[in-house]
């Protein structure tokens, strides 16, 4: 068991249909979402974040959606004005993006993540970066990983769409704990390159000299099958 959930909440709960040429692939739900992701995991202890490429796919839209999922109970961030959530008070989770999909006045871009770390606390970065469908991240992509990595006390990233490794990075005497890209947990797309994740559990607190830290993580492979009947589920791989 976990006591919080952080996920990347790509897309916009919204009936709107997109006005441009969907180039970039506007990402829409509908509210049936909502149930899905309570079935998943007590909502009042979900995070969402929306810092991703997809946030202005809709505009001001997202601010509609944001609400639509915090009335549902969930906590939300992701954007210029919630850069952060702070879970209690000394757990605090960072977002930003390496890009944007359309231009959108709001969006949290990575280059600022540095500047919402917390002292004393244990700072965990989940940015939204590297490149689509690469099985492993590019050379700039370590070395940004590692940069953040010495700042923040884990670094977990999601956008490539598909699992890249997990590793370490040792900084201040201590290793901090880096996942290049979750992949996709649940993805709608019928694209079989689009239907596996990584799931990461971390397990934190103070060390003997009394600084914040992982003393545990353990991650797992899943798959997001879909039934005859349309439904999707997700199961671990072996």
């Amino acid at each position: 068991p976990c006591d919080y959930l952080i996920g990347d909440f790509e897309g916009t709960i919204t009936g709107k249909k997109s006005a441009r040429w969907p180039i970039a692939f506007d990402q829409r739900h509908d509210a049936a979402i909502i149930g899905d992701l309570a079935a998943i995991f007590r909502p009042e202890r979900t995070y969402l974040s929306v810092s991703n490429n997809h946030a202005g796919d809709f505009g001001e839209e997202l601010f509609s959606s944001v609400g639509i999922l915090k009335s549902a109970g969930f906590n939300v961030f992701g954007w210029d004005e919630a850069p952060f959530a702070d879970i209690g008070s000394d757990l605090r989770v960072a977002a930003g993006t390496m890009w944007s999909n359309r231009e959108f006045a709001h969006t949290l871009k990575l280059d600022r993540a540095k500047d919402h770390v917390k002292p004393g606390a244990f700072n965990l970065l989940y940015p939204h970066m590297g490149y689509e469908l690469e099985l492993y991240p590019r050379p700039e992509v370590t070395a940004l990983a590692g940069e953040m990595a010495g700042a923040f006390d884990a670094v977990i990233a999601s956008h490539p769409h598909c699992p890249q490794p997990v590793t370490s990075y040792g900084a201040g005497g201590l290793n901090r704990p880096i996942a290049y890209s979750l992949g996709d947990f649940c993805c709608a797309l019928k694209l079989r390159t689009m239907q596996y994740g990584l799931v990461i559990k971390l397990e934190v607190g103070r060390n003997p000299s009394g600084r914040w830290a992982v003393g545990k993580a353990e991650w797992q492979d899943t798959e997001c099958v879909m039934s005859s009947s349309g439904e999707f589920t997700v199961r671990p791989l072996r």
